[in-house]
């Protein structure tokens, strides 16, 4: 009632929006009564009557949270009622208070639940003001990770946003907040998933992303947080994106060392499903590419045919795979399949190759197949994928099981 008689008092509001949140907080009977009285067209209201106030916008934001925060019916009224609009004004308002910033982005974060809500958020201007609040508040960790999260579920199946994006400056920014927080797990993390969704599918967004060093920032990423899961998973995502018929990013990638890190986390987060699948995903990519050559007709840079790189990788994902991934998994072993069932020499990818190393058998018991000594001797020391180390792994495995025999 004191919401209602008191519009323009701004005592009055801060304090009832702060009573109204210490009624509902982990309340959920509270939280159902409340809207179904209309608190949360009157904080509406309010927001938009104050709009120049601080304290009741952190308090009405604080309420609002609350009132929507795992409650869809309430979640409805809000987005009905106009509290997309009426926060992204919020933020505009308050670019220089990082509390508002921070109390706005997780507003807006719950609302965005479904399209309806991610059109009118793009349609109010949400994502230009997200990028407003990162670059006002560049060193502010926690505005970092509310925002990168935000600008993640705003894009999120939704075109036009990412459009929006591309324009409004997102990606580049998202590199600089990569580069200022290097250290901070939670930002690289929330800072890979908001890359992801603008390049899923908007090429031009994809090679402003590569232009603007986003490839290298995924790899350091993947590099300085080698121990975390959440980095790795979301980082792979990202990068697999990125390289998803883009050779200049392919290039970049494999320039970064893409490769040798992607292997190393197959190898260190071998008992994580969800880092695999990512992983996998995106090492098939380089295998493919290393094995038939990325298009025809398309200079590649430095990331030329490499055969032995190309078998190494395709059978590295084939080992690690896993029942979520049958399909992919099953593209990946037929592409093997064909490559071996040719005979293909495992140098140069020459069919009906007539040699082979009598010194082992590979990881599938296939003979490993060579055209000529020459294709022999240059797999034998090729710098990524030498056959020396894998033969001499070979050999240890079978004199062990012979030995195991007798």
């Amino acid at each position: 009632m004191a919401m209602r008689e008191h519009q323009g008092s701004e005592i009055v509001q801060t304090e009832a929006c702060e009573a109204l949140s210490g009624l509902i907080a982990d309340n959920a009977e509270n939280t159902t009564r409340a809207g179904s009285a209309g608190a949360i067209e009157d904080l509406v209201v309010i927001m938009r009557r104050l709009a120049e106030s601080k304290g009741v916008h952190e308090e009405a934001c604080v309420a609002l949270y609350n009132l929507t925060r795992n409650h869809a019916e309430n979640t409805i009224r809000a987005t009905t009622a106009g509290a997309v609009e009426a926060t992204v004004v919020a933020m505009r308002c308050h670019l220089d208070h990082h509390t508002v910033q921070e109390l706005t982005c997780m507003v807006l974060d719950g609302l965005v639940c479904n399209g309806a809500a991610r059109t009118r958020a793009g349609n109010a201007g949400a994502v230009e003001a997200i990028v407003a609040a990162m670059r006002r508040h560049a060193q502010n960790e926690r505005v970092q990770q509310i925002a990168c999260l935000l600008v993640g579920a705003v894009i999120y199946n939704n075109a036009k946003n990412a459009t929006r994006a591309g324009s409004a400056g997102v990606i580049e920014y998202i590199v600089v907040v990569k580069d200022t927080h290097l250290e901070s797990e939670t930002v690289q993390a929330w800072a890979c998933q908001a890359l992801h969704n603008p390049v899923i599918y908007d090429t031009a967004n994809r090679a402003r992303a590569g232009s603007s060093g986003a490839v290298e920032a995924l790899v350091e990423a993947m590099h300085r947080h080698a121990t975390s899961e959440a980095v790795q998973k979301d980082a792979c995502r990202a990068l697999h994106r990125l390289i998803n018929s883009n050779a200049g990013n392919v290039v970049r990638a494999r320039n970064a060392h893409a490769i040798e890190v992607l292997l190393a986390v197959v190898s260190r987060h071998a008992a994580n499903e969800e880092v695999q699948v990512q992983a996998a995903a995106t090492l098939y990519v380089f295998g493919e590419i290393c094995l038939k050559g990325f298009q025809a007709g398309m200079p590649f840079g430095t990331f030329d045919r490499d055969v032995p790189l190309g078998v190494k990788l395709l059978k590295t994902v084939a080992r690690h795979g896993n029942a979520s991934m049958s399909t992919s998994q099953a593209r990946r072993r037929n592409l093997l399949g064909v490559f071996v069932a040719a005979k293909s020499c495992v140098e140069c990818g020459i069919r009906n190759a007539r040699r082979s190393c009598i010194g082992c058998l590979d990881a599938d018991s296939t003979k490993v197949r060579y055209c000529d000594q020459a294709c022999q001797l240059i797999h034998w020391s090729h710098p990524a994928a030498s056959h020396r180390v894998e033969c001499g792994s070979h050999m240890v495995a079978h004199d062990e099981s012979s030995s195991a025999a007798v």
